[in-house]
């Protein structure tokens, strides 16, 4: 998954800036987002590390479980905005899509 050149972040790295805000704040706990996600713990601590993107379907589940403003923050880097529940549905599946076609393109 692509951010824009004039970011300097990787979607790891934006994801994990993002959670740990919410987490430091307690507006959010590594207990309930794992819930949400419906993930394991380990998935949970790589999210927070920032050091790898995550896979699609963690993102789509990511993007499911957030609020518009903490989708909004992930997505933002990419030019997408989410309005609601269905936009952040389809920004996850276009960018699921797009890194699908960059991983089929690396390896053809």
């Amino acid at each position: 998954m692509k951010y824009r050149a004039n970011s300097p972040k990787s979607l790891g790295k934006t994801i994990s800036d993002a959670l740990w805000r919410r987490v430091n704040c307690r507006a959010l706990t590594r207990e309930q987002l794992r819930e949400g996600l419906n993930c394991s713990a380990s998935t949970i601590d790589n999210l927070m590390s920032g050091n790898h993107d995550p896979s699609g379907p963690i993102l789509m589940a990511l993007l499911a479980f957030a609020d518009d403003a903490l989708a909004n923050e992930i997505l933002e880097p990419t030019g997408c905005t989410v309005a609601k529940l269905c936009d952040r549905r389809a920004a996850a599946l276009k960018k699921v899509a797009e890194g699908m076609a960059e991983l089929r393109a690396a390896e053809g």
